[in-house]
């Protein structure tokens, strides 16, 4: 699997680890979902789907690539993969 495909698979992980704790008819869906303008990622569940997201990359790509201390509030799910994309 390319690098780029496994990308977007722990990116959605980590998002439905975020769906868990909202209720059902509050879940973000997946694509391109917005995260700077989402009501639904108060800042617990933006802090905890960064840092579940970096944990998920060093497993998968041996990779550390720092999200959470960032002063980059990401717009929507493009402009974060892209970010992780060229760190990776």
């Amino acid at each position: 699997m390319n690098k780029s495909k496994q990308l977007e698979i722990i990116i959605y992980e980590s998002l439905d680890e975020i769906n868990v704790l909202l209720p059902t008819k509050k879940k973000i869906k997946k694509g391109n979902f917005s995260i700077k303008k989402n009501s639904l990622f108060d800042s617990l569940n933006y802090i905890t789907f960064l840092l579940n997201l970096e944990k998920k990359i060093k497993s998968r790509f041996r990779k550390n690539v720092n999200l959470y201390d960032l002063d980059i509030i990401f717009e929507n799910k493009n402009e974060l993969f892209k970010y992780i994309f060229n760190k990776i």
